[in-house]
């Protein structure tokens, strides 16, 4: 994979947890406690992803910077 579309995943993880945080704002007012636990835990989960795969990417990234550098 090349770092383009490494970044990409990372980009579109991101894009979902400020998806679930825009969500949550805009319905902040009418939410019952119930849902907004539920809102909570998706932005969670969304930031867990955004989290993981931007690990992903530096690993890939510093795996590639070794492997080039024992060649």
């Amino acid at each position: 994979k090349d770092n383009i579309h490494r970044a990409a995943i990372v980009t579109e993880e991101a894009g979902e947890l400020i998806q679930t945080a825009i969500d949550y704002e805009l319905n902040i007012d009418i939410q019952n406690d119930e849902i907004e636990g539920a809102q909570r835990a998706r932005m969670i989960e969304e930031a867990t992803h955004t989290a993981a795969m931007g690990v992903r990417f530096l690993l890939e990234i510093l795996g590639d910077w070794k492997n080039e550098a024992k060649a």
